[in-house]
């Protein structure tokens, strides 16, 4: 295909996609894919996807080098990019997280995807039962190698605060960045400074719970609701697919 499908419910290219295909339901490429392909439901790619794939859903290339969009990203290996809520890779990054902040004291990330970019799944807790706290979130991280021992993540997140209340939970968006270094194959620790927003339109906190306003260092007021400050991370990174380079 050269040229373009357009369907309501299904396309096949059985051979070469160099063009497009456009559904309300699935694309399906059984051979190499260097256009695009745009779906309500799901596309998939049996082999090399070079383009672009554009779901509702899901997307699945066995080699992407391209990029995917859409809400559950699949791909066997990859060396492109996987934009969306879970951005899955099977021979990429696995990898759980436990580490504490300036923030709270316990927290667990699960990050996939590849070093290029990766999903991340976050969930805290405080640990005094007088100064409550929960948080979970989502964020994007992307890894810069620069030995086999050594890398450099930057990580944005953004995350929702339970402190007694559901309605209008307070947000914090945080760009954090770590030196990772490897203790064992699987296994390396990370250390590394942020800068955080807290934005809440809590006038009082609910007794038991925290109120926030002395996290983090050169604290300062963005508006009447917002406050900004630099904080730290440290802790320890498991790599659950495979074993660091």
């Amino acid at each position: 295909i050269n040229g373009g499908q357009l369907s309501g419910v299904f396309n096949v290219a059985a051979a070469a996609l160099d063009g497009f295909q456009v559904t309300g339901g699935m694309n399906f490429g059984k051979a190499i894919v260097d256009g695009v392909q745009v779906s309500g439901v799901g596309n998939i790619g049996r082999k090399d996807v070079k383009g672009v794939q554009i779901s509702g859903l899901f997307n699945y290339a066995k080699n992407l080098r391209g990029v995917q969009f859409g809400v559950i990203n699949i791909a066997d290996s990859s060396s492109g990019y996987s934009i969306g809520l879970i951005n899955i890779v099977k021979k990429g990054k696995g990898v759980i997280t436990l580490y504490s902040n300036e923030i709270l004291p316990l927290n667990l990330a699960w990050k996939s995807g590849n070093d290029k970019l990766y999903s991340i799944f976050t969930i805290g807790t405080a640990l005094n039962a007088n100064n409550r706290a929960y948080t979970f979130g989502f964020g994007l991280g992307k890894d810069i190698i620069l030995n086999r021992s050594l890398s450099l993540s930057a990580e944005l997140t953004s995350q929702n605060f339970y402190l007694g209340h559901w309605e209008n939970l307070p947000v914090l968006t945080r760009m954090q960045t770590g030196l990772n270094v490897r203790l064992l194959n699987r296994l390396s620790l990370f250390a590394g400074p942020s800068i955080s927003t807290f934005y809440s339109e809590y006038k009082e906190s609910k007794a038991g719970y925290q109120s926030f306003s002395d996290k983090g260092f050169s604290r300062f007021k963005v508006n009447n609701t917002t406050h900004a400050w630099i904080g730290w991370q440290l802790g320890l990174n498991w790599n659950y697919k495979t074993v660091y380079r």
